[in-house]
């Protein structure tokens, strides 16, 4: 920890967020664990994460030390992910939890497979998911795909292509704790929509506030990408069986109800409630 310099530290996007337009419990979780720490002690609890990460990484090292000097280095599929991230004090927050911020949401994969990657060194610039890990493993495998699943295979990616049907928005869901707390999210290049179950949504302009401080869930001027981006959360939610999709909470919480969905899925839904 030493490495890191405390007085270097520098302030996260959002540190000075104060929550008066994002849910209560937002504001709640910063008061109660974190809104008594001044800078100093943050900027403490920052350089600890700083630390731990840089030990991760010299840990990974060694794994593929390991590898190159048996021998095995070329021919195996190494990735290197993680199942959430952490608030590391941007809008006074730590750790994770119900807040739908893409720092927790957002994670790193790293690939490496010296015989199986064209021109590695790529960023590729899609939208990925840790559903599709289990997918890429199975074809690198040449095991049979398990049906159905979420997650697509990423290999094409790996082979320097990028399928022109892959998808354009991310969703995410939160089912809470026990019965607190439900949340979904739907995210695409520009802009995300999070519709809490427990309190007032959230609607985030991602060109102009990429560390989502401005919640524009009562702008007029977001009124139409308000209405495209619920639409696309009750598409995927009837698509994906989700277990939410009953006529009652979400009818009773999201501003608009299912018939803002054109087409067949709108007509799906329908003939769900008859």
């Amino acid at each position: 920890m030493s490495q890191y310099d405390l007085s270097a530290i520098p302030k996260p996007p959002g540190y000075g967020d104060d929550l008066r337009d994002k849910p209560n419990l937002y504001r709640r979780l910063h008061e109660q664990n974190w809104g008594h720490l001044d800078w100093p002690n943050v900027a403490q609890m920052i350089r600890h994460r700083y630390a731990m990460v840089t030990y991760l990484d010299e840990q990974v090292g060694r794994v593929v030390e390991a590898l190159e000097r048996t021998g095995q280095a070329a021919n195996t599929l190494f990735i290197y992910t993680a199942d959430h991230g952490d608030f590391s004090g941007s809008h006074g927050l730590f750790h994770l939890g119900v807040p739908a911020f893409d720092y927790v949401y957002r994670v790193p994969l790293v690939v490496r497979w010296p015989a199986g990657i064209e021109r590695p060194g790529r960023r590729p610039d899609a939208f990925v998911s840790l559903l599709d890990i289990g997918p890429t493993i199975l074809e690198a495998a040449g095991a049979l795909p398990l049906e159905p699943v979420h997650g697509r295979s990423l290999l094409p990616f790996l082979r320097g292509e990028t399928p022109s049907d892959w998808r354009q928005e991310f969703y995410g869901e939160f089912l809470g704790h026990e019965s607190l707390y439900t949340q979904r999210q739907v995210r695409t290049r520009t802009h995300k929509y999070v519709w809490n179950a427990f309190d007032y949504d959230e609607l985030y302009d991602l060109t102009i506030d990429p560390d989502e401080v401005v919640n524009r869930r009562d702008d007029p001027a977001y009124q139409d990408v308000r209405c495209d981006l619920i639409a696309r959360l009750w598409r995927w939610a009837l698509e994906t069986g989700d277990v939410i999709m009953t006529e009652y909470p979400m009818n009773g919480n999201l501003p608009f109800g299912p018939g803002i969905v054109p087409g067949v899925v709108g007509r799906a839904w329908n003939a769900r409630l008859a």
